[in-house]
């Protein structure tokens, strides 16, 4: 999968982008200006980004959407946020 839209630098109130992976090795990438896979970079979606079981009633994931900020998500902003 492409680099995740939140793995670039200044999207969302966060510390840090979320991380990409190398698309050959599957190892952590440091540097959040590589280009995405969709791009002809190497950066790609991490394998363990994938949805994961908290309990047995619970789980959890990792979502993209589009949105326009009419409904109060403006995109960018919303990296790193969490929603039910």
């Amino acid at each position: 999968c492409c680099k995740p839209s939140c793995s670039w630098p200044g999207k969302g109130k966060v510390k840090k982008p979320v991380m990409a992976c190398d698309v050959e090795t599957g190892e952590i990438l440091y540097d959040a200006n590589e280009p995405s896979v969709c791009q002809g970079g190497r950066a790609a979606t991490c394998k363990n980004s994938k949805p994961f079981n908290v309990s047995e009633g619970l789980s959890m994931g990792f979502a993209a959407a589009a949105v326009s900020g009419g409904h109060g998500l403006v995109g960018d902003a919303n990296c790193g946020q969490c929603f039910e």
